[in-house]
C-alpha cells in the first residue's frame, strides 16, 4: 500500500482567506483513497518566497484558486494566476468557492475558463464534501470511491445513506472535471441510483442541495443525468406501487423538474413536474400539503400554456396556503413564489388588477421570511426586494402612485442593507442604483420633483462610480450611458436638468447611436432631444430649440420608416411653434402643413380613433392661426372650418368631454371671425353653436373660469353682429 502520492499543487488565496485555505489543505491531506493513497506536496502560495513561488508555479501540476470576494479584488491572486498560466504550458486550474456570490468571487483571470470544482458554502457542498471533491481530482480517483471509503472508515449507518446520495451527485458532477461521457460512468450513475434507493430511498428527498449539484452536472454532461433519471424510473417500476416508494418517486420527479428548469429546458421541466403532480394526486391528502407539491405545481405551470398554466398556478397558491410546515421561512417563501407565478400569468393575460392583488399578498409573505431569517440573509433580502419591485411596477400601471412610492422606498432600503453587508459588491451597488431610479420615477409621476432629483442623482452617481471603476467592462459602461440618458430625461421633464447634464447625456446618446444604430438608441436620443428642446423653449432660446426639434423629426422619420407618424407630426408642430416665436411665418406654416399631412395619414389607418381625430383637429387649428398671421384669410378659414367640424363631431359623440367641447367652441369662434365680412349669417350660426357648447360645459363646471369667460366673449361677439333683418 502506498503511503502517499506527491502532487505538485499550489493554493492561491487572498489574505482574508488564509485560515480557510489552510483548513482546505489539512482536510485534503486527511483523505485516504481506497488503495491507501494520501496527498502530499500541496503548498500554500503565500508561504513561499517569491523565487520559490515562481519555481513552484512552473512545476505545479495544478493551481488551486480559492475564490471569494476578497480574491476577486486581490491583485496578488490575479498575479499568481497570470504567473502560473505563463510558466506552465500544461496548466490545470481547480476553482473552489469559499464564500460569496460566484459572479463576485471568481477572479477575472479565471472566469469562464473552468467550472467550479467545489463549493464550500453551506448552500453548496460544504467544507467536508468540498475537500473530498478537490482531493478526488488531485488523486485521480472517482469522487464516489472516496466517499465510500470515508463512509466505511467511519462506520456510521445513518450517515451512509447520505454519503450514498452524495455519491450520486459527485459521480455525476465528476463529468465537469473528468469529461465523463463514457458508458462506464453512466453505469456507475445507474448503480449508485439503485444503491441509494436500496439503502435509504427516503433520504433522497431530504438531501436539500442534491438538485443543485445535479444541476451543475447537467450543464456539463446531460447524458449522465439522463441515465440516472432512466435508472430511477426503472427501479420505481420494479418496486411496484408501494405508498412509500410512490411518495419518493413524486418528490424525486420534482427534483428533476427543478434541474431542467434551471437548465432552461421548460418543456422537459414541465413534463417531469406534471408527472409529479399526477403522482402526488395518487397519494394521501397530507402529501399535497407539502412544499414539494407546491413546487411541482409551480413548475407545471411554467411548462404549460394559457388556461392550463393558470390552473396549475392557482392550485399552487391554494396548496401553499395549506402547507403543513413548521419553518415559517419555508412556508412563506413557498406561498410568495406561488403568488408571484400566478401574478405573472394573470398580468400576461391582461388581468392587471388580479395580478396586483397577488403581488400585494406576496410581499408581506417575504417580509415574514426576512423577519425569521438570520441577520444579513442575502437571499431573503433579494427575494423581498424582487417582490417589491414587481409590486411597485404593477402599482404604477394601476395608477397607484403613492403605493408605488412606498414599495420602491422599501426596495431602496433593502438594497442599502445588502450593500452594507458587502460594500464592495458590484451587484449590490447596481441593485441600489436600479431601485433609486425607479423611486425617482415614482416621485416624478407623483409631482414631487425635489425628491426625484435626490433619488435620480444618487442613482446616476452609483452608475458613474461603477463605470469609472471598470473602464473595460462593457456592461458597466452601457449601464452608465443608459442611466445618464434616463436621468437627464426624467429631470429635464420636470425642469430640473441643467445644461451640463443635458449636454453630457446628449453626447453619450449620440455616441451610443454611432456605436449601435438600433431603434432603441434612436428612440433614446429622440426622447432626450425633445426634453432638451422643451428646456430651451422655456429659456426662450427658440433658435436652438427648433434645431433640436428638427433633429427629432429626422430620428422619428427613420423610426417610422416612411409611414405616417403621430410622433413626427407632434415634433413638426413644435417646429411651427418655435418658428412663430422667431417670427418666421413661412417656416411655421410649412411645419404645420406637414404636421397636418402626417396626422391625416395616421387617421386614414384608424378612422374611428378619437385621439387621431383630435390630433388632426389641433394641427389644423394651429395651421389656420399661422395662415392668419400671414394674412392668408381664405386658407385660414378652410383650416378652421375643418378643425371645427372634427371637434364638433367629437363633442357631440361624448357630451361629458368638456375639453373637446371647449376646443370646438374655440375653432367655431375663430372660424366666425373669418366669416364676418363674407358670410355674416354663417358667422352667426357658428357663434350660436359655440354658445350652446359653452353654456353646457359652464353649467356643468361652474368653478372653471375659462368656460365662463369664453361664454361671455361669445355672447359679446353675437351682440355685435347686425340683426338678421339688417343682414338680409
Amino acid at each position: 500500500m502506498r503511503s502517499g502520492q506527491h502532487v505538485r499543487a499550489c493554493v492561491s488565496y487572498a489574505a482574508e482567506d488564509a485560515a480557510a485555505a489552510r483548513r482546505l489543505v489539512q482536510r485534503m491531506k486527511g483523505v485516504i483513497a481506497p488503495n491507501g493513497q494520501r496527498l502530499t506536496g500541496v503548498s500554500l502560495a503565500t508561504e513561499m518566497t517569491p523565487h520559490a513561488l515562481s519555481q513552484a508555479l512552473a512545476e505545479a501540476d495544478w493551481l488551486i484558486v480559492c475564490c471569494s470576494p476578497a480574491a476577486f479584488a486581490s491583485e496578488r491572486v490575479n498575479a499568481e494566476i497570470d504567473e502560473y498560466l505563463r510558466l506552465n504550458a500544461g496548466s490545470r486550474l481547480l476553482l473552489v468557492l469559499l464564500r460569496g456570490d460566484p459572479r463576485e468571487s471568481l477572479p477575472a483571470r479565471v472566469r469562464g475558463r473552468e467550472p467550479l470544482a467545489a463549493d464550500f458554502r453551506s448552500v453548496g457542498d460544504g467544507q467536508e464534501l468540498g475537500a473530498l471533491k478537490v482531493a478526488a481530482v488531485l488523486l485521480g480517483a472517482e469522487p464516489g470511491a472516496l466517499i465510500d471509503a470515508r463512509a466505511g472508515a467511519q462506520r456510521i449507518g445513518a450517515s451512509a445513506a447520505w454519503f450514498m446520495i452524495a455519491a450520486l451527485a459527485l459521480a455525476t458532477m465528476g463529468a465537469s472535471v473528468f469529461a465523463a461521457h463514457s458508458a462506464r460512468q453512466r453505469d456507475s450513475a445507474e448503480t449508485l441510483a439503485r444503491d441509494a434507493l436500496d439503502v435509504a430511498a427516503d433520504a433522497v428527498v431530504q438531501a436539500d442541495d442534491l438538485s443543485l449539484r445535479l444541476a451543475e452536472l447537467d450543464r456539463a454532461s446531460p447524458d449522465v443525468l439522463g441515465a440516472a433519471e432512466a435508472r430511477f424510473e426503472r427501479l420505481f417500476e420494479q418496486g411496484g406501487d408501494a405508498p412509500a416508494l410512490m411518495r419518493q418517486r413524486a418528490h424525486l420527479l420534482v427534483r428533476f423538474a427543478d434541474i431542467h428548469e434551471r437548465r432552461g429546458d421548460r418543456e422537459r421541466s414541465g413534463e417531469r413536474a406534471r408527472a409529479a403532480v399526477v403522482a402526488f394526486d395518487a397519494l394521501p391528502e397530507s402529501e399535497r400539503q407539502t412544499l414539494a407539491f407546491v413546487r411541482a405545481l409551480s413548475l407545471a405551470s411554467s411548462g404549460a400554456d394559457g388556461e392550463q398554466a393558470l390552473a396549475y398556478a392557482q392550485r399552487a397558491v391554494d396548496a401553499a396556503r395549506t402547507v403543513r410546515e413548521e419553518d415559517v421561512r419555508l412556508r412563506n417563501a413557498a406561498l410568495a413564489q406561488a403568488l408571484g407565478r400566478l401574478g405573472e400569468l394573470q398580468q400576461a393575460a391582461g388581468r392587471r388588477s388580479e395580478a396586483l392583488a397577488l403581488y400585494a399578498e406576496a410581499a408581506p409573505a417575504l417580509e415574514a421570511v426576512l423577519e425569521h431569517s438570520p441577520p444579513g440573509d442575502e437571499a431573503a433580502i433579494q427575494g423581498l426586494a424582487g417582490a417589491l419591485r414587481r409590486l411597485g411596477d404593477a402599482q404604477v400601471e394601476a395608477g397607484d402612485l403613492d403605493g408605488a412610492r412606498v414599495s420602491y422606498t422599501r426596495t431602496v432600503a433593502l438594497a442599502r442593507a445588502r450593500l452594507d453587508l458587502d460594500p464592495r459588491s458590484a451587484a449590490a451597488r447596481a441593485e441600489l442604483g436600479s431601485a433609486l431610479s425607479k423611486l425617482g420615477r415614482a416621485f416624478v409621476d407623483a409631482g414631487n420633483p425635489a425628491a426625484a432629483v435626490e433619488a435620480l442623482q444618487e442613482s446616476l452617481a452609483l452608475a458613474r462610480q461603477q463605470a469609472a471603476a471598470a473602464p473595460d467592462d462593457a456592461a458597466a459602461q452601457t449601464l452608465f450611458t443608459e442611466r445618464l440618458i434616463y436621468t437627464a430625461r426624467m429631470l429635464g421633464g420636470v425642469g430640473r436638468a441643467g445644461p451640463a447634464l443635458m449636454e453630457e447625456a446628449l453626447t453619450a446618446a449620440r455616441a451610443d447611436l454611432d456605436r449601435r444604430a438600433t431603434p432603441e438608441t434612436r428612440t433614446a436620443l429622440s426622447d432626450l432631444l425633445a426634453v432638451d428642446a422643451v428646456r430651451l423653449q422655456r429659456a426662450r432660446n427658440y433658435a436652438d430649440a427648433r434645431t433640436a426639434w428638427r433633429e427629432v423629426v429626422q430620428l422619428r422619420r427613420t423610426l417610422a420608416r416612411g409611414a405616417p407618424s403621430a410622433s413626427v407630426a407632434e415634433a413638426q408642430e413644435q417646429i411651427g411653434a418655435t418658428s412663430l416665436a422667431l417670427n418666421e411665418l413661412p417656416a411655421a406654416t410649412a411645419a404645420y402643413a406637414e404636421s397636418v399631412r402626417q396626422h391625416r395619414g395616421v387617421l386614414a389607418a384608424a378612422q374611428n380613433d378619437r385621439t387621431a381625430q383630435a390630433a388632426l383637429a389641433e394641427a389644423l387649428h394651429r395651421l389656420a392661426q399661422a395662415r392668419l398671421r400671414e394674412e392668408n384669410e381664405a386658407s385660414a378659414r378652410g383650416a378652421f372650418a375643418e378643425a371645427a367640424r372634427l371637434r364638433l363631431a367629437l363633442a357631440q359623440s361624448d357630451p361629458a368631454d368638456a375639453a373637446i367641447a371647449y376646443a370646438a367652441a374655440d375653432s367655431l369662434n375663430r372660424l366666425a371671425q373669418t366669416q364676418l365680412e363674407a358670410s355674416p349669417a354663417r358667422a352667426r350660426e357658428n357663434l350660436e353653436t359655440a354658445r350652446e357648447l359653452l353654456s353646457r360645459i359652464a353649467e356643468a363646471h361652474p368653478t372653471e373660469r375659462r368656460y365662463a369667460t369664453a361664454l361671455r366673449r361669445t355672447n359679446a361677439a353675437l351682440s355685435q353682429l347686425p340683426s338678421e333683418g339688417a343682414q338680409q
